[in-house]
């Protein structure tokens, strides 16, 4: 979020974390956690407004810490140090696996497929977060072969028999 540093989504060497370090006290925190306890004193750190104005520049410098992580490595330490951390789970890689096939990924709901389906925590991506969300699509399901088939992994024969029963 422009002028609110840090917090941002971080890479990490097997994907991205979100980390949300802006207030004062979490912010000492965070820069404890990784190594670099002078920026509370460093003038362009100090405030919340001075992180604010060099938010770039402290985006990097965190980024260069996570990058050499895994995201199980950053939000081990940002809890550690009580620092707000989330991971980012997009549904191709989420849904499949078995913690959500257990049901700790989310909320159960039914699913035509006949499989475990969970409604859960997924939180976009996006390339450019501050331009918002991807345009709606022209039409309802213009996008569902797509889905269906190339995320999910469904058949064009599966895909052809929901139409048929009328799930989709």
């Amino acid at each position: 979020m422009p002028g609110i540093a840090p917090s941002n989504a971080y890479p990490c060497s097997d994907g991205d974390i979100l980390i949300g370090g802006n207030g004062e006290a979490i912010f000492a925190r965070l820069a404890k956690a990784v190594g670099q306890e002078g920026w509370t004193r460093d003038p362009r750190f100090a405030t919340h407004r001075a992180r604010g104005e060099h938010q770039a520049e402290l985006d990097a410098l965190i980024a260069d810490w996570t990058r050499t992580r895994t995201v199980a490595e950053v939000e081990a330490a940002m809890l550690d140090a009580q620092v707000p951390v989330g991971r980012i789970y997009k549904a191709p890689t989420s849904w499949p696996t078995r913690t959500w096939r257990r049901g700790r990924g989310g909320p159960r709901s039914p699913s035509p497929l006949r499989r475990p389906a969970h409604a859960g925590r997924l939180s976009p991506l996006l390339r450019d977060p501050w331009r918002g969300a991807p345009p709606r699509p022209d039409t309802v399901g213009q996008h569902n072969f797509e889905v269906f088939c190339g995320d999910l992994g469904l058949t064009l024969e599966e895909l052809e028999a929901l139409r048929r029963r009328g799930v989709l």
